[in-house]
């Protein structure tokens, strides 16, 4: 195994479990990605273990002791993702995250399962030759299916926008729309074209949450994309949805997940709309509301693109603290690992000294359980939500 050298004293990090080694902090990393390494000090004495990749992130890291790499440690780990899921996902649930990459101890590794049917991504170069290797997919669909035998099929979702391709690995096509549970609540995901890998499952319990939330509400949800949000809120109660979102073709699975549920149609709409261009025409024409979801997609892509994000995100909240009906609720969201919840905050209390409302906060949380993460690792901890009163 390939030696590679500190030459920053990165010895807390990687002993408090952070799973990234940087690559300005080894003396020369000549592996290539997926290739095992040995992280060693100065003195030799081994620090941790992993595989190369590329970019900034020189070395993922898979444990510190050589005892831990015995065996087939794909395998083992996949099953122990598996049995920790068992602990908190219900019965009624069979959508769910099953690898959370680092979270899970397979860094850059994504698995979703849409009940009979498992959507596999890698974050990086390294994460796919490390598990892949020579052989291709064998290795990893052999671990998925001896932990759940009742696999149907497993899919590799590649690149992203335009050059996305995913493909069959093993087992049968998944239908076009594959109709999966969550809290009891249908909701339609499209393993081949949708977002992510189908549906954005980290807001699993957000719309459990939402969905007790929306009783006799009238309820506005941003950024929709398939309507999750919506499905909840209708099932939860509330007296009329609507569903904003630039994209079309998702807006009408939105309708289709509706029906779904038997939900009456009259009262859900959708909005083909750009989200700041219908916020601003809701307050034109003295639009208001019960309950508003803002869960935007990424505003910060990149650090460099900080800026600008927290310009946009307090744009969005005083726009949806404006158009609540005294004793609203507001659940305003971030996905953008970038802006941490210190900075997420930030842009909730400045767009909220522009509003002359009282708020308060009543709960915050992040993702769900099946996407665990590290004490070590807060660049894992991306996702935020806040929820707010409005009086």
């Amino acid at each position: 195994m390939r030696e590679l050298r500190l030459v920053k004293d990165v010895r807390a990090s990687i002993e408090a479990g952070h799973p990234w080694i940087y690559r300005d902090a080894i003396e020369r990393c000549d592996a290539s990605p997926g290739e095992l390494v040995r992280i060693v000090d100065r003195d030799r004495s081994t620090l941790a273990i992993g595989f190369a990749d590329e970019g900034v992130i020189a070395v993922r890291v898979l444990g510190r002791k050589k005892g831990e790499l015995d065996g087939d440690v794909l395998t083992r780990r996949v099953a122990s993702a598996l049995a920790q899921r068992s602990l908190f996902v219900t019965e009624d649930t069979n959508a769910f995250r099953w690898i959370h990459g680092e979270g899970d101890r397979l860094p850059g590794l994504v698995v979703d399962l849409y009940d009979r049917f498992a959507v596999a991504r890698f974050d990086s170069s390294g994460a796919e030759r490390f598990v892949l290797g020579d052989a291709g997919p064998a290795a990893l669909v052999s671990a998925l299916r001896a932990a759940r035998p009742t696999l149907a099929g497993v899919l590799l979702r590649r690149g992203r926008g335009e050059s996305k391709d995913v493909r069959l690995v093993w087992g049968e096509e998944p239908p076009a729309l594959v109709a999966v549970q969550e809290h009891g609540m249908t909701l339609l995901a499209d393993l081949r074209h949708g977002q992510k890998t189908g549906l954005f499952l980290d807001h699993r319990e957000s719309r459990h949450r939402v969905r007790g939330l929306s009783r006799d509400r009238e309820v506005l949800n941003l950024y929709g994309y398939t309507g999750g949000f919506s499905i909840a809120a209708g099932l939860g109660g509330a007296r009329s949805v609507e569903t904003v979102d630039v994209a079309e073709a998702a807006l009408a699975l939105a309708s289709q997940s509706w029906e779904a549920n038997g939900l009456t149609p009259s009262a859900h709409t959708t909005h083909t709309e750009d989200v700041p261009r219908f916020l601003e025409q809701a307050r034109e024409r003295a639009a208001h509301y019960d309950l508003i979801v803002g869960d935007p997609p990424s505003f910060a892509p990149n650090e460099s693109a900080v800026p600008n994000a927290m310009r946009s995100y307090r744009a969005l909240h005083r726009a949806c603290l404006r158009l609540l009906r005294p004793g609203g609720l507001y659940l305003a969201a971030s996905c953008s690992s970038h802006i941490g919840p210190e900075r997420f905050d930030r842009t909730l209390r400045e767009a909220i000294e522009k509003v002359p409302r009282h708020v308060r906060i009543l709960e915050r949380w992040g993702g769900a359980a099946d996407h665990p993460r590290l004490p070590a690792f807060p660049e894992g901890d991306y996702l935020k939500c806040v929820l707010l009163s409005v009086e």
